[in-house]
């Protein structure tokens, strides 16, 4: 039978049996159950093959109208149903094969239609995914896909608490917090994350540059032949190169390396933001220190009943998973720092390249102008010697000349 949570007594209003969504679960909807359960009983359900349900090869309507049916049977009574997405798909199944067992039917965000929930092709993208070939909505899709999952497991981790708290009320038990301890591969729940995201960051970045390529051949995309080009001028000067930013240095690593590092860079961030000051597990650890032996909670007026407070964690449970995780974000940090190390050095090691090829240009353009104004001091001597001596010449022809005709 599927995991089943109850909130609130038996009124004369009918029981309401909420059904969550694909890829949801009964935590889902457990506020909202919570709060309206003041004047009627409330069901929040598990579907199979989700949450703490069963896990079936079956997935199809008909066997989870079977499994609301067998739900509503126990409760010994008709029920009005809220269902969401799938679970609305499943309630209507249920309405119709047992209308009986429906007082209301309540759907929401779905319609009596065909639809496709089925993710195959998704995680068959996913199995094999590769950039090569793949198209930008198939990598928007996978995105998407990782980004809703990475949002649903942030959410649970934000639900981690260290205790429970109850009350007793005219004989019965009634819980005020759920019980919702931090699992043991909570290291391994936040590497997944961080796998996502890294996921989500790599195809994003692909489909940037995707769409910077395309956009780049259609503006190219015209023949030019017959326009005039212009005449490029002469450079005499010479060619600065100049020096590189850090984007350049990341450009010089492998695929490889910059995957691990945007690997290792996800896990660090993430571990890190669960494990440092104003994470979830500092605030559990705070909230463990703050936890107080007994507390008192208002019946009615002038009258308290104490709530039996149930601890889950210990502090030295708590120090010991934060020194796990420690201990892990620390290596991947390492290995952040490493490639950040590499791409600065990298960065540096080309600037001052540059700067040795740039001076040398300098030096040899210096020398070039130095030679070039020497020649050009050398033929501007020469040719004051020859104007000189030209004039000359010019002179005795012209003295000659006026010999000549005196003597006439």
């Amino acid at each position: 039978m599927l995991k089943i949570q109850t909130f609130g007594n038996k009124t004369h209003i009918t029981d309401l049996l909420i059904v969550h969504g694909l890829f949801g679960s009964g935590r889902n909807w457990r506020a909202i159950a919570r709060n309206i359960s003041s004047d009627r009983q409330v069901h929040v359900v598990d579907m199979r093959n989700h949450g703490e349900s069963f896990w079936n090869a079956d997935n199809s309507y008909e066997s989870m109208a079977e499994d609301l049916k067998k739900i509503i049977t126990s409760l010994k009574s008709p029920v009005d149903v809220l269902g969401h997405s799938m679970g609305g798909k499943a309630s209507m199944v249920l309405a119709i094969n047992n209308p009986d067992l429906v007082n209301r039917l309540l759907i929401v965000d779905i319609a009596p239609t065909k639809y496709q929930h089925d993710q195959s092709i998704n995680i068959s993208i996913m199995k094999n995914l590769s950039t090569k070939g793949l198209s930008m909505s198939q990598a928007q899709s996978i995105s998407n896909l990782c980004n809703q999952r990475a949002h649903e497991m942030q959410r649970e981790l934000d639900s981690y608490n260290v205790c429970s708290k109850s009350i007793k009320v005219n004989g019965e038990t009634y819980l005020l917090e759920d019980p919702y301890p931090m699992p043991g591969q909570v290291i391994e729940l936040l590497k997944e994350k961080a796998k996502l995201h890294a996921t989500q960051a790599f195809l994003m970045e692909a489909i940037k540059d995707k769409n910077s390529l395309l956009y780049s051949i259609k503006a190219k995309q015209f023949d030019d032949s017959h326009l005039e080009q212009p005449v490029r001028p002469e450079v005499t000067d010479f060619d600065i190169e100049y020096g590189v930013e850090e984007q350049w240095g990341w450009s010089q690593l492998t695929a490889a390396e910059y995957n691990e590092y945007i690997m290792a860079e996800a896990y660090a961030s993430h571990l890190g933001q669960f494990i440092h000051k104003g994470g979830q597990l500092s605030q559990l650890r705070k909230n463990l220190t703050n936890l107080p032996a007994i507390e008192w909670m208002n019946v009615r007026d002038g009258e308290k009943t104490p709530v039996k407070i149930q601890k889950h964690h210990t502090a030295q449970e708590l120090l010991a998973v934060h020194e796990q995780i420690a201990n892990v974000h620390r290596v991947h940090e390492q290995r952040v720092n490493y490639y950040k190390a590499k791409v600065k050095n990298l960065v540096s090691d080309e600037n001052a390249r540059i700067q040795r090829v740039n001076a040398d240009k300098a030096a040899e353009f210096l020398k070039l102008e130095k030679e070039a104004h020497e020649r050009y001091i050398i033929e501007n001597r020469f040719q004051i010697i020859r104007d000189y001596f030209v004039g000359l010449k010019k002179n005795n022809i012209n003295v000659a000349a006026n010999k000549r005709q005196r003597i006439l």
